[in-house]
Parts: structure tokens; sequence; C-alpha cells
């Protein structure tokens, strides 16, 4: 059969796709295990857990789009129900901790609360906190925090600085006390000017590197860009001027974790709407939306570069050549490049440097 002359330029730009595709799970899949091999740049609060603790787990990484949790937790089937959280970006340390037979939740969770420093943001115990289950497995992600729900307790802290410190006890069922712990420094929230403008000159510089750069921008759940998101790009698209990369693409993945909490309501409405994200959390409807996420981006780089000059050219210049200006392009990879601890997010990426690799 015979294809007519638009359904071979279909077929062209499917096959480009696919090329592209497979190009950038190669890189960016290298790029994701160099990133998860790097110290984290934070330094963890020394809290003073006593002798008698043991360190079961110690953890220093980045999280970006990361729920600390502001209420109680339930669920509904796989979704996790809360009605309140804070969505952060930012370095994290971890620890694990474990207490002998003879310890008691309460005095484990003082003594360590009161070390921690700042506003506290939400706070509770036994059955006002939810089931201690949905804490371990959609909360943590970690079984060694799983215990009878009357005797956990949690708090969230937010210091002068912006970090915010999560505590989670618990007596497990084998009497044991545990106590996961969390710092993280929200740049989200609360970067200053110096750590924005030193974020924008990454980007450049792992542009320049690797040809991947990994932003600090996370979209929503259906890939749309808040004003905060929209002008962050902006700003970057500004820190591009000058850059003679010829073609950066933006690249959003989006996956059906991101829209795993259904926030408010009462039972039937949080349910219906778990039903409801169900249906859309196909790959089809994820690309989609990705697709529309990355044209987004674009246009909000293209706006910022625009405002800005072309460093290094003199206007009254007659015998220099001008950079070649940016070319911007699009790609929604919704949830088909995977990385560890998948979230949503977008990334530049340049094909060229890419190549040379």
């Amino acid at each position: 059969m015979m294809l007519s002359l638009p359904g071979l330029w279909l077929k062209e730009e499917m096959n480009l796709r696919k090329k592209f595709l497979l190009l950038l799970l190669a890189a960016l899949c290298g790029v994701s295990a160099q990133a998860a091999d790097t110290p984290s740049p934070t330094t963890p609060l020394e809290v003073q857990v006593g002798s008698s603790a043991v360190v079961l787990a110690a953890i220093d990484d980045t999280v970006a789009g990361y729920s600390v949790v502001l209420s109680s937790a339930e669920k509904t089937g796989r979704e996790l129900l809360i009605k309140n959280e804070r969505v952060v970006s930012g370095a994290r340390s971890r620890r694990l901790w474990q207490w002998p037979k003879d310890a008691l939740p309460e005095k484990v969770f003082t003594d360590v609360a009161a070390q921690l420093p700042g506003e506290t943001l939400f706070e509770c115990e036994g059955a006002d906190c939810g089931r201690s289950n949905v804490w371990s497995t959609l909360v943590f992600g970690e079984a060694l925090i799983y215990g009878p729900s009357r005797y956990q307790h949690y708090r969230v802290v937010r210091d002068a600085s912006g970090v915010l410190h999560v505590l989670y006890v618990v007596r497990r069922g084998n009497r044991r006390v545990h106590a996961l712990y969390e710092q993280i420094a929200d740049v989200t929230g609360f970067a200053s000017a110096a750590t924005i403008g030193d974020r924008k000159t990454n980007v450049v510089a792992a542009l320049a590197a690797t040809g991947v750069a990994r932003l600090n921008v996370v979209p929503g759940l259906n890939g749309e860009l808040d004003a905060g998101a929209t002008k962050e790009l902006e700003s970057i698209g500004r820190s591009l001027a000058g850059v003679t990369a010829g073609e950066i693409y933006a690249v959003c993945h989006l996956y059906p974790g991101g829209r795993s909490r259904i926030i408010g309501g009462n039972r039937k409405e949080r349910g219906a709407r778990a039903a409801e994200v169900s249906t859309e959390e196909t790959v089809e409807n994820l690309l989609a939306a990705s697709e529309r996420c990355a044209e987004a981006a674009v246009t909000a780089l293209k706006a910022g570069l625009a405002t800005a000059s072309v460093a290094g050219v003199a206007e009254e210049s007659k015998n220099r050549q001008r950079p070649a200006l940016l070319a911007f392009g699009s790609f929604g990879a919704g949830p088909l490049l995977p990385a560890a601890g998948a979230f949503n997010r977008i990334e530049l990426v340049v094909p060229s440097r890419l190549l040379r690799e």
C-alpha cells in the first residue's frame, strides 16, 4: 500500500521522534545515575539521640516535588488522602533510629522534637495522625516505621532559614521504638537571591558540560506551570543570552505518582476524584499533558530570552557577527524516561552536545 505525501511526513516525524526519545533515554539515564552518586551539600542537624539508639539508615540526597504532609494520612484503595501538604525541592538528609524495648515512644519523641528549632507547622499523635501503615508505605516508603497507630507521633518544624524538619516516632509490634527524621532545605520556597543566581549559572554550566540541566521547576498534576514556575523559566531564559548551543529542548516528565495525592473534601468526594485521576493516568494522556507542559516551558524561556541583550556584542560594532540566536524545541516525555525517585520535572537538553558524547 502506498503512503500519501502527508502520510510519509507523519511517518518520518514519528521515526525522528523515536530516535530522539532513544537518545534522550540513554543520555538522561546516565545523568540521573551520576546525580544519584553526587553527595548532598546539606549538613544534617546534629540531633542527640543517646547511646541506646542505633542508626538503621542514613541517606543524604536531593529531592524535587517532594511532599511534606501537614495533616493526618488516610487512603482509599492505593491513593493517599491528606488535607494539606507542602511540596518542596532541595537537599535532604534522612535518619532512621531504633531504641530498645524499654524505651517509651512519647519520651523519645519529646527528647528529639525539643531539639528541632523553629515554628511548628503541624503536629499529631496516636489515631489523630491516621493509620501507621499509611505513613510507612505511602508517605515515607519505609516499612520499619510501621506499628500500632496509638503509639505514633509526628511533627513538622520550619526553622528561620526555611529548612524543614520532619520527625515521625512509633513503637512497633516488637516493642522497639523507631524514629524517622528528615531535614530538607526547601529551596523552592525560601531561596535567597544569591542562591537563585547560582542556580541559573549552574544551568548554563550543566548544559555546557553534559548537555542536560535539570531545572528547579515542578509541573503541576496536569503538566500546568503556575506563576512561580513561569517566572523561574523566564529568568532562566534571560540567563541563556549569549549561549550559542544552537538548539535547546525543554523536556517535561510526568508520572502517575505525581497524581497520587488527593487533597480536601469528604471521603466520597475524594474517592470520586481518585477514580477520575486513575482514568487520566494512561501513557497517552500523560504524554499529551507533558507535551503541553514542554510547550509552555519553551514559551516562558523565549519570553525571558527576548528581554535580555546578547552579551559581548556592541551595537556599534559593524564587523563582528552576532552569535546565532537560540532555537527552542519541546518534547513531552511523559512517564517514558524513568529515573531514580521519578518525579514530575522539566529538563533542558542540548541534542548536539549529547551527539558529541
